[in-house]
């Protein structure tokens, strides 16, 4: 181990004009440990220094050019060498030499002949002070960045201090410091606010003389909790001592020391009156709201807006057989409806909340379907509410309205057309026995039998329009079509058949629908029956304005404007029912190039 003194291991610059001085305290001092320099005149002891600083310089008083007493003074004027100690070494012995010497900066005096031991001890000590001297301004130094940086963080703090009072402050919630004897320490404005007492007051006072021992009964499990460093949070009704109860919530947090003790808590109080009052208002309206659904005699569901069904009612779940508990792993429209197209027209009904009423066939749990109407009322932007109601009832009596009807235009047809054709009978048996004898009393029974023909004819016309298609009254029109075009194919085999729907299916009104299929279902007959078309396009386009049924065919075409082709039921009758429904139509026709039939109705 190295024990050599920090003083014995320093750089020493001697400046004397004589060697064998040179040569003596080079010798003594190299001899203890020092590192030596040697200059044998002030100048070239100046110009050492301009490269090397020594930590103690030797200098000779009595030299020639630059004395000691010179040398001295030129050292303590520059910044760069001031500080550097300087003994003198002198063959005077008068005090007046060793003031002068002392008075131009000189820290020691030595005399000769040189005494060793002497020499070695002022060195020694010289050295000692001047690296004391050195750690004392280091330390200075030290000290006062650390007193700068202290009063920077300190500055900080108080401003960060006065930020969280301010923001303390301005919480409406009772924010406050416990210490481990349950006594207030900090408290912020909302304290003085709720309780009446200034803060000067409440700090330094146990909590149970602030809040009142009933409040401090409630609250001092929670306090024991935190004090043994666990994190609670709670709500209560406190009885406050000032005489005000409020419902509050309370988060109190330990502070834990380094060495992991408990100094104390923080904690935040907060007034929660309002919320539960609402909360117990929001409770009460549901529960009314729940009777009232479980009650009324219709269905209820709440969906989102993607479709998805969050609750239904009681007369839902009697009705169509799943309750509230199977929603989650039940996907509810799946089942009311198996087939994909029915779905998507349910869920584009569920999903633009028109507010209007839709007919919907639903199938229930127990297997059968339902017949029912759907109307939905949007509640917010994520929620909405469907009401329906089971119309089987209504649909069995509009059936048996409909079929009484049919069955009555039958008989009226038949007794219309019997009595018809019964005159035209008795007028052409006539006409036949005096067809030798009478001409005009021929004609004049011709005459007749043409009224009749054509008012029976007309009759009938009002009688078949008046009948809604069989195929309308199970489903819509797209449908009917596809069946017409279904049977067309099974019986015309000479014929490709296509039939396309573009745009999404919506009702149409009762008579539009009606003759449109008629218009549709003559376009048909007319291309295979008549034009000999071996390729028939059907296109059924609903657009939000208006639908159009398009037929096209490559058959033998015809002139448009060939008057003899509008005779009977063909174009004449398509033209008729395009005009009662307001709809437009469109013929377009080229011998052996086909035909196209467009029929554009508003929606």
């Amino acid at each position: 181990m190295n024990t050599t003194p920090p003083e014995c291991t320093g750089n020493i610059l001697i400046i004397d004009d004589l060697p064998e001085n040179l040569k003596l305290l080079d010798e003594i001092l190299s001899d203890a440990g020092y590192q030596v320099n040697l200059a044998p005149s002030g100048k070239l002891a100046l110009s050492f220094l301009q490269s090397t600083l020594p930590d103690l310089i030797l200098l000779d008083i009595m030299m020639p050019e630059m004395d000691g007493y010179e040398m001295c003074s030129q050292l303590k004027i520059s910044e760069r060498t001031q500080d550097i100690p300087v003994i003198f070494i002198s063959s005077l012995h008068e005090v007046p030499n060793m003031v002068k010497a002392f008075s131009v900066g000189g820290v020691d005096y030595i005399t000769r002949p040189f005494n060793v031991p002497e020499v070695l001890a002022r060195v020694q000590n010289q050295l000692r002070l001047s690296h004391i001297s050195k750690q004392l301004v280091e330390k200075n130094a030290q000290l006062s960045l650390e007193i700068e940086e202290r009063k920077r963080v300190e500055k900080v703090l108080q401003d960060k201090k006065h930020q969280l009072l301010l923001l303390a402050d301005a919480l409406p919630s009772c924010v406050a410091y416990v210490d481990t004897n349950q006594h207030y320490r900090f408290v912020n404005k909302s304290y003085e606010t709720w309780f009446g007492i200034s803060r000067k007051e409440i700090c330094g006072t146990h909590i149970q003389d602030i809040i009142g021992i009933n409040a401090y009964r409630i609250v001092q499990a929670n306090i024991e909790q935190v004090l043994a460093g666990r994190y609670v949070r709670y709500e209560a009704e406190m009885p406050y001592a000032i005489g005000k109860t409020r419902y509050i919530t309370e988060t109190l947090v330990p502070n834990v020391e380094k060495d992991g003790q408990i100094d104390g808590y923080y904690s935040m109080i907060t007034d929660i009156s309002e919320r539960k009052h609402a909360e117990e208002v929001i409770i009460q309206q549901k529960e009314l709201l729940q009777s009232i659904f479980d009650h009324i005699p219709v269905m209820v569901i709440l969906f989102d807006s993607n479709g998805r069904i969050q609750f239904v009612n009681r007369e839902t779940e009697r009705l169509l057989g799943w309750s509230q508990a199977e929603l989650e792993n039940v996907d509810l429209l799946a089942e009311w409806c198996p087939d994909l197209e029915c779905r998507a027209s349910i869920l584009e009904h569920m999903v633009a909340i028109t507010g209007k009423w839709q007919d919907i066939k639903l199938r229930t749990r127990f297997g059968h379907n339902m017949d029912t109407a759907w109307a939905n009322i949007r509640l917010s932007s994520d929620m909405n509410i469907g009401i329906g109601q089971d119309i089987t009832e209504r649909k069995q009596t509009e059936e048996a309205s409909v079929l009484e009807e049919r069955n009555r235009m039958a008989r009226e047809i038949h007794d219309t057309l019997a009595q018809a054709f019964t005159g035209i009978i008795l007028h052409v048996g006539a006409a036949t026995r005096v067809l030798t004898k009478d001409l005009e009393a021929v004609r004049t029974h011709l005459e007749t039998v043409e009224d009749l023909a054509q008012s029976g004819l007309a009759e009938a016309r009002r009688s078949v329009a008046a009948l809604r298609p069989q195929l309308l009254e199970d489903g819509n029109l797209s449908s009917a079509i596809n069946h017409l075009v279904t049977q067309m194919k099974t019986s015309t085999h000479q014929t490709d058949l296509t039939y396309e729907i573009v745009g999404t299916v919506y009702p149409l009104p009762s008579d539009v629908e009606n003759h449109l299929l008629r218009i549709g279902q003559e376009a048909l007959t007319n291309a295979v029956k008549h034009a000999f078309a071996s390729e028939i396009c059907i296109e059924l386009v609903y657009k939000d304005t208006h639908c159009l049924l398009q037929i096209t065919d490559n058959g033998q075409g015809f002139k448009v404007d060939n008057l003899a082709l509008k005779g009977g039921f063909g174009l004449l009758g398509m033209t008729e029912r395009s005009e009662r429904i307001g709809a437009r139509l469109m013929i377009q026709s080229q011998l052996g190039q086909g035909t196209e039939i467009v029929v554009t109705v508003n929606r």
